[in-house]
C-alpha cells in the first residue's frame, strides 16, 4: 500500500518527539548517557536518523540565534518508548528548534519574519513552502496559518516547531503535499519561499526555482495579498508579472542583507508602501527598524569635486549595505541633497554642516565630517594619524583594494584617539580622509 506524504511526515512527528524527549533530561548531558542514546536512535532507525538528530542538536545555537527562543520553551512533555525511560533529571526547558542544516540556511531571520507577519495584520495566512516553519511561527502568533511544504521529514520539523513556538492558540495547520495538490480558498492571502537550491546549489534566476516564477505569479494573481520572499540579488523577470506591480523590500540586520521580498496586493497597503517603489529597512537588535522607500532614481548627481581640497569640512556618507543592495543610492542622494563622489558605487559627500543633517539619513548610513583628506600614501597617512594623535577604528574602503584588517592592525599605534578612515576614489586619484566615529546605528542585531 502506498503511503501517502501527509501520513509519511505524521510518522516522522512521531519520531521527532520520541527523539527529542530521549534527549531532553539532563543526564544526556552525561557523554556516556549521550552515546548510549544515540546508539539506540540507530538501532531504532538507522544510522542516518541519528547522524540528522546529532547535527539538529549540533545546530541548536545557531537556530536560537536565527529562529529566536519563540514565545515558549516548547513542549517536551512527549513520552518516550517504555525502554526510553529514564531514572533520574527532568525534561529540559530549552527552547528546542528542528532542523537540519541546508534548512537553516535557508529560513527567515526571526526579525524579519516578525514584520513580513505584521504586514498580513489577523488574516489567515497560507505558507507556501513553509520550510522548517521560521516565517510560519510568526505568522500563528498574531492569527491562523496554513503550512505546506512538500517533503515529510521538514513538514515534520515545521510541525514541532510551530507547536513548540507560537505563541496564543491561533489554529494551524500543515500540509505535506505538492502545491498542485493543495486547494487554496479564492479569496486568499500567501507567503511564499520558492526553494532555491533545486539543484544543490543556489539560483538567482527565478525560473530555476520550485515552483517556478510563472507558478508563482498564477499562485499570487488570485490572491488578495501575497509576499514573495527571494534571494537580495535576485531580479524580477518581466513576465508574467512585472516589476511595477511589486513593491520590493529588502532587509539588512547585523550589517548583512538577509532577503529581498516582494510585496503584491494589500499586503502593499497595510505595509505603508507602494507599488513600483522599492524599501530598504535596517532591523536594529531591539527590534525598532529604519527604512528608506523611494523611487529608482538616475539622476546627475555629480559633486563637480575635482580638488580633495574642496572636501575639507564636508561630511561623508556611506548608505547602508541594505541601501545599495536596493539600487536605492542615486534615490538616496537626491532625496537628502548628496552628491556622489565616484558613481553609485562610491562614497557620497553632504555639503553642509552635522547640526543641519537630517537623522533620517544618519539612521540609514555612516556618516563623518572630515578633519583630514588627502592622497592614500602609507608614509603620509602614518605621519597625518601621530600628528594628531589618532588611529582608525574603523576603516571604510570603495573603489580601492585596500584591506580594512590589515590597515588597522597597522595603524593601530600611531595614537590613542579613535577616528573613522575613509578610503574611496576621486576621479582617477584614491583618497583617505579622517572623520569622527558618529554612525547612530552601530547597534544591530
Amino acid at each position: 500500500m502506498t503511503v501517502s506524504p501527509q501520513d509519511e511526515a505524521e510518522e516522522y512527528r512521531l519520531r521527532l518527539q520520541q527523539s527529542r524527549a530521549l534527549f531532553s533530561y539532563r543526564s544526556a548531558r552525561r557523554p556516556e548517557d549521550e552515546r548510549h542514546r544515540f546508539k539506540k536512535l540507530a538501532k531504532l532507525y538507522g544510522s542516518s536518523w541519528s547522524e540528522m538528530i546529532r547535527t539538529c542538536l549540533d545546530l541548536q545555537s545557531r537556530a536560537l540565534t536565527k529562529l529566536g527562543e519563540g514565545a515558549a520553551a516548547g513542549d517536551l512533555s512527549a513520552s518516550p518508548l517504555p525502554e526510553w525511560k529514564p531514572d533520574d533529571g527532568l525534561p529540559s526547558e530549552v527552547p528546542f528548534w528542528w532542523t537540519t542544516r541546508r534548512a537553516l540556511e535557508q529560513s527567515t531571520h526571526a526579525a524579519v519574519a516578525a514584520v513580513k507577519a505584521e504586514w498580513f495584520g489577523d488574516e489567515a495566512v497560507h505558507d507556501i513552502c513553509t520550510g522548517i516553519g521560521g516565517d510560519a511561527v510568526q505568522f500563528a502568533n498574531r492569527g491562523p496559518v496554513h503550512a505546506v511544504e512538500r517533503d515529510p521529514l521538514t513538514a515534520a520539523m515545521a510541525w514541532e516547531n510551530i507547536r513548540n513556538h507560537r505563541s496564543g492558540d491561533h489554529a494551524f495547520s500543515v500540509h505535506c503535499c505538492e502545491l498542485a495538490d493543495y486547494e487554496l480558498p479564492p479569496h486568499r492571502w500567501v507567503h511564499v519561499d520558492p526553494d532555491r537550491r533545486v539543484s544543490g546549489r543556489k539560483a538567482l534566476d527565478p525560473d530555476s526555482f520550485s515552483p517556478t516564477w510563472t507558478e508563482v505569479c498564477n499562485l499570487i494573481r488570485a490572491a488578495t495579498g501575497a509576499v514573495v520572499k527571494i534571494a537580495p540579488a535576485t531580479r524580477v523577470p518581466d513576465s508574467p508579472i512585472v516589476e511595477s506591480e511589486f513593491h520590493r523590500a529588502w532587509f539588512e540586520i547585523g550589517g548583512s542583507v538577509r532577503e529581498q521580498d516582494l510585496l503584491w496586493g494589500e499586503v502593499c497597503d497595510r505595509a505603508g508602501f507602494r507599488q513600483g517603489e522599492r524599501s530598504a529597512t535596517v532591523i536594529r537588535a531591539d527590534g525598532s527598524r529604519a527604512t528608506f522607500q523611494d523611487e529608482v532614481t538616475s539622476a546627475s548627481l555629480d559633486a563637480g569635486v575635482t580638488d580633495m581640497k574642496q572636501l575639507e569640512g564636508c561630511i561623508l556618507v556611506d548608505p547602508r549595505s541594505v541601501v545599495r543592495a536596493a539600487g536605492l543610492t542615486e534615490s538616496f542622494a537626491a532625496k537628502f541633497g548628496c552628491h556622489l563622489l565616484a558613481g553609485p558605487s562610491g562614497f557620497l559627500c553632504y555639503p553642509n554642516n552635522s547640526s543641519g543633517m537630517p537623522e533620517e539619513m544618519e539612521e540609514l548610513a555612516a556618516v563623518g565630517s572630515v578633519l583630514w583628506i588627502g592622497p592614500c600614501d602609507d608614509r603620509k597617512l602614518r605621519k597625518e594619524l601621530r600628528a594628531r594623535d589618532f588611529y582608525p577604528e574603523t576603516i571604510k574602503v570603495r573603489g580601492s583594494d585596500h584591506d580594512p584588517v590589515q590597515m588597522i592592525k597597522r595603524y593601530r599605534e600611531c595614537g590613542q584617539r579613535p577616528i573613522r578612515l575613509w578610503i574611496g576614489r576621486l576621479g582617477r586619484r584614491v583618497f583617505a580622509a579622517m572623520t569622527e566615529t558618529q554612525e547612530k546605528i552601530v547597534n544591530t542585531v
